[in-house]
């Protein structure tokens, strides 16, 4: 019974390797190239790689070589016949056993995007017994390619602002470019506000780009490179003016609404000297508030109290003055229940009419 098992498994490893080779040998003919490459190129994709070294091995069905005819040209098909190999050719020549099995083109610069074929052909030497001499046969040719090459940059290259002078970071840039011919744009694009190459990702390219400029006043730089298909990059920068503008209110916790027991009581403490927790206990809206602790409502008061807290407008920011102003507006009097007995004889915002105008510019309702 072992005996009967050993022999059918021996029968199927057998049918196997006689299926396998047939299989193989039905995938190729002699003279067909099973390693056939360029060393730099894909076919088909282009490439700023201007010499294409082409790599390859004996072709199926042969056991020695006297040489290779090769050939690269702008046709996608080619046969090698005697003494008719330097047809239509930009390089032509044998290469023998000896030389290796490795061809380069010459250089294709200053191209845009052309398509290089490469050709090639084994060759055996068959002796002629009544010629008494050794006769070329040349064997199939087997065409590879094409070979795309593009080392021109994109041309017209430009990046425009919506504004040269800007008072907000977000901003539209008008992106300019083209392949070398002139005729699509490019593949794709970076854009920074640092540097070539920095602090952005390459993006498909797009003629109209939204961007936000960097923060801070004065004079910005936004740098562009676009690059094409097959790896070219061409730049370009422009420069926009951004003044800074920034709108106080006196919404001091930032609950979304300006009121007296809360944003009224922290201007009037602040400005009778209350620090720390003093300044806001009992009164900042916790359930509201973005601006909750006292060191961020301290830090606000101290940035715009030069800006916006003098009320009355005398040059002097008091809490006996301007203090009480704001707590009495937010608290809701107006007219002259909102002024009496507290506004500054050097004012310069003195009639409550002034002074409610003021007020309410600053003022956050929901």
């Amino acid at each position: 019974m072992k005996f009967i098992q050993k022999l059918l498994l021996f029968l199927f490893l057998i049918f196997i390797a006689f299926f396998i080779n047939c299989s193989f040998s039905n995938a190729f003919e002699k003279g067909d190239f099973t390693i056939l490459y360029s060393q730099d190129h894909v076919v088909n994709e282009p490439s700023i790689y201007t010499q294409i070294k082409m790599i390859w091995d004996m072709p199926y069905g042969y056991t020695e070589m006297a040489g290779y005819y090769y050939v690269f040209n702008y046709t996608s098909t080619h046969t090698f016949i005697k003494d008719d190999y330097d047809d239509n050719t930009v390089d032509t020549g044998v290469i023998f056993t000896d030389s290796g099995t490795e061809a380069t083109s010459s250089s294709y610069e200053n191209s845009d995007d052309i398509f290089v074929y490469f050709h090639i052909a084994p060759m055996q030497l068959i002796y002629d017994e009544e010629e008494e001499e050794y006769l070329e046969e040349i064997g199939k040719t087997t065409s590879y390619g094409p070979v795309r090459i593009d080392d021109i940059n994109p041309k017209n290259v430009s990046i425009t602002p919506d504004n040269y002078t800007t008072t907000t970071q977000n901003i539209t840039l008008t992106i300019g470019g083209t392949d070398a011919d002139g005729k699509n744009y490019p593949a794709s694009m970076y854009i920074s506000n640092i540097g070539f190459g920095e602090g952005g990702e390459w993006e498909t390219f797009s003629s109209l780009k939204p961007w936000i400029l960097t923060e801070g006043a004065g004079e910005k730089t936004i740098y562009l490179q676009v690059k094409d298909a097959a790896g070219n990059i061409s730049t370009a920068v422009t420069s926009i003016v951004y003044n800074e503008t920034t709108s106080y209110n006196i919404d001091i916790d930032e609950s979304g609404d300006s009121v007296g027991g809360t944003d009224g009581l922290l201007i009037l403490r602040y400005l009778f000297g209350l620090r720390g927790e003093s300044l806001i206990n009992g009164i900042v809206d916790i359930e509201n508030c973005t601006r909750c602790t006292s060191e961020n409502i301290e830090s606000y008061l101290s940035l715009v109290e030069e800006s916006i807290l003098d009320a009355d407008g005398d040059g002097d920011i008091l809490g006996g003055t301007d203090g009480l102003l704001f707590l009495r507006y937010t608290f809701g009097l107006r007219g002259e229940s909102l002024i009496k007995g507290v506004v500054s004889p050097y004012c310069s915002r003195c009639d409550y009419n002034t002074i409610q105008n003021y007020i309410n510019t600053l003022t956050v309702t929901k």
